[in-house]
């Protein structure tokens, strides 16, 4: 008898296999891209956070590599007027000779930033380290390749112009990169950044007018209250100004909020669309499900089993379905291929929802055909 049931069973299983092939990739959609919206949702690049009020009177001026020219102009209009900057520099890996990027940032600088760190505390402007150890805040990323952790002084070396120069630095803080997707790096306007070296980035503190070791073929020079003829300055040698950092974060925290808005709408609208597609292929199938379960009794197989069976049909769509989009989720995670998903918290809501979606769909008519008597499938007219 047990093995009657699985025939029929898997006889069920091909007769519906368009159909079941249909709710398990809408199922599949509908996880990944719930996965992928609520892990977004969750994670701190979407957060809103207030920057200080000092950055609706900060300005910014960028030099970039290969604009030589435009550089030395910069440096001329900054010299002597208390700008502050931050550099990026290349740190040698000792293991592999590839670079990881990193970024030097003075301590005028480091006073108007903050930030929420995993281990430790963001720069101490007003501690200097002995012996010319310089305070870092590195992500945890980094620290796993270098086999570094808080506290520890490690040997960096940076480069300038194709060579590399040693640094002694003191990991005062460390960054959760690979539970948020944001380094600690930061452009031009302070962003915090999304985009880290596979390997980690680290930030180094150094004191104002320190450029010893810095490559100035590449800066960003910030000023609070920026005087009106440097402006004019800037301007006249063709050079952009971010006249208000504030400006640029308010626009950076708009796109978002309609980044995580159109994710929540598109989630739901796919969840929605499977439900749908779940609710109709229910409804259609109702009736021939009636006729197979008449046929099926007259061939020996009772009413609760032939139900059963068809409870186990939906039941491993669901399943098959919440494996497939479960290991696509752990890919996407694990590759890093999407900013924001960076593990399985926002699969598993997805899941729930929509395992509670589907079998609130699915059990109205497995409880009406369990309670269907057989003869009714052959009496009445079905599609």
């Amino acid at each position: 008898m047990r093995r009657g049931i699985v025939a029929y069973l898997g006889s069920k299983l091909k007769r519906h296999a368009l159909i079941n092939f249909l709710l398990f990739l809408e199922i599949t959609v509908a996880l990944v891209f719930g996965a992928t919206g609520f892990e977004m949702l969750a994670t701190a690049q979407g957060e809103v956070e207030q920057y200080p009020s000092e950055y609706e009177r900060l300005s910014a001026v960028s030099g970039i590599y290969g604009e030589a020219e435009k550089n030395a102009s910069i440096l001329e209009i900054c010299e002597g007027k208390n700008y502050s900057f931050i550099y990026p520099f290349t740190i040698k890996n000792v293991l592999f000779e590839t670079a990881w990027e990193g970024q030097i940032v003075q301590a005028s600088v480091a006073e108007l930033m903050s930030y929420r760190l995993k281990e430790g505390q963001w720069f101490d402007t007003s501690e200097t380290l002995k012996d010319g150890v310089r305070q870092a805040v590195a992500d945890d990323v980094f620290c796993d390749a270098w086999g570094c952790s808080l506290g520890d002084v490690i040997t960096i070396e940076y480069a300038i112009d194709g060579k590399y120069f040693p640094l002694e630095v003191k990991i005062v803080g460390i960054n959760d990169y690979s539970g948020t997707g944001i380094g600690i790096g930061y452009d031009g306007t302070l962003f915090k950044s999304n985009v880290s070296a596979d390997d980690g980035m680290i930030t180094v503190l150094a004191d104002d007018g320190d450029l010893s070791f810095y490559d100035g073929g590449s800066f960003t020079a910030f000023k609070l209250d920026m005087p009106g003829e440097d402006k004019q300055a800037f301007m006249q040698a063709g050079i952009r100004i971010t006249e208000s950092v504030a400006d640029d974060y308010d626009e950076y925290y708009a796109e978002q909020i309609n980044t995580r808005n159109i994710m929540l709408m598109l989630c739901v609208s796919v969840m929605l669309l499977a439900a749908s597609t779940s609710l109709t292929a229910s409804a259609i199938t109702f009736g021939r499900q009636k006729r197979e379960n008449a046929i099926a009794f007259a061939c020996g197989l009772s009413r609760r089993n032939a139900t059963v069976c068809e409870a186990v049909k939906c039941g491993l769509v669901l399943v098959f379905a919440l494996i497939v989009g479960g290991a696509i989720t752990a890919l996407i995670a694990y590759t890093g291929m999407m900013s924001g998903v960076n593990g399985m918290s926002g699969f598993a809501v997805a899941a729930v929802i929509v395992s509670v979606l589907y079998v609130g769909i699915n059990a109205p008519f497995l409880a009406a055909l369990g309670k269907t008597e057989p003869i009714e499938g052959i009496k009445e007219k079905t599609i």
